[in-house]
């Protein structure tokens, strides 16, 4: 496929997949439009629903209180090679 872009853009492009080191633009694009597209699936909820969830989370630490973060990762961890990934 063949686009054509602004010297500004293309200049932006080239700029910021070096800044970032990545080994293409390519590389760079491909890295930009996965993260675009978990952005735009972060926006999908219906009115009223990403309030619920948060509203659940927050009931939820009322209710049973939180982990801690080392805990939680070294039991998750403990679990993975239980079942044999990770290894």
């Amino acid at each position: 496929m063949r686009m054509t872009l602004s010297p500004e853009v293309e200049k932006l492009i080239v700029d910021t997949a070096a800044k970032y080191h990545y080994e293409s633009v390519d590389d760079f694009l491909r890295a930009a439009i996965d993260s675009f597209e978990q952005g735009e699936a972060m926006v999908q909820f219906g009115p009223g629903e990403l309030q619920k969830l948060v509203d659940e989370g927050e009931q939820s630490i009322l209710e049973h209180g939180t982990l801690d973060g080392r805990e939680a990762l070294a039991a998750r961890r403990a679990a993975r090679e239980t079942v044999g990934i990770g290894k």
